[in-house]
């Protein structure tokens, strides 16, 4: 089975609040942490129910394919944390509530509250039209921004690595083909969907995520083309 072939998005206008949300205003210069996190938001650590108390909601969406998870989405698709399941074992009424989790993942929560306890496996930031609209104004520890030249980005961070990428925050059809992943440490860069002649290429999205354990096999992500589009073009 592809990755991402089936993708139930229900990013149907949870109430996200005013932009820029003021609870997520610290994370806008923190550090962006392969496999590790974002400022005080550990992948891994920070679980859904703690993460919705604190942030809220935004715009929820369902994402299943071999694995599922609860992807939050703040700053009109700016950002978004990717809250993961650990198998899919759960009942028929369970399943429906997960697609009314949408609407209100608060009363979701509330009615399943060993839900609260999903861990955080990854974080995606993107650029806006300009620099100085992104919501992200921070940087990789290894010194990336985003709108930084690609490739010269990507070699600041090391040799590009083989291997497949698990379920990760952001994926849409509107992605650009063009990446550097390092599925080693929990990072992938984009480059321009649609570079001008002659400009070089700039990082127009940064992920990172909950690097597989060693040995443990992973489905490769193998068309994002696949996915519904919730947060817009890069």
């Amino acid at each position: 089975m592809r990755r991402l072939s089936i993708v139930a998005s229900l990013a149907l206008l949870a109430a996200c609040g005013p932009r820029p949300n003021p609870h997520l205003a610290p994370l806008a210069h923190a550090k962006l942490e392969a496999g590790v996190g974002l400022g005080d938001v550990k992948l891994g650590e920070m679980t859904l129910g703690p993460f919705h108390d604190r942030f809220g909601a935004g715009f929820v969406t369902f994402v299943a394919s071999d694995d599922a998870g609860l992807e939050l989405v703040f700053e009109e698709g700016e950002i978004a944390f990717l809250f993961q399941f650990e198998d899919m074992g759960w009942t028929d009424e369970e399943g429906i509530a997960i697609r009314r989790a949408s609407r209100d993942l608060g009363a979701y929560l509330d009615a399943y509250p060993q839900r609260r306890s999903l861990p955080l496996t990854s974080i995606t930031v993107r650029v806006d039209d300009d620099k100085e609209a992104t919501f992200f104004q921070g940087r990789l520890a290894e010194g990336v921004a985003l709108f930084d030249p690609f490739l010269e980005s990507a070699g600041r961070v090391g040799s590009i690595e083989e291997g497949a990428l698990p379920l990760i925050a952001g994926l849409n059809p509107n992605n650009p083909r063009e990446t550097a992943s390092f599925p080693k440490r929990g990072l992938i860069l984009y480059g321009a969907r649609d570079p001008h002649p002659g400009t070089p290429s700039r990082v127009t999205r940064m992920t990172v995520f909950l690097p597989k354990p060693s040995g443990e096999a992973t489905d490769e992500i193998e068309d994002e083309g696949e996915a519904e589009d919730t947060d817009g073009a890069d």
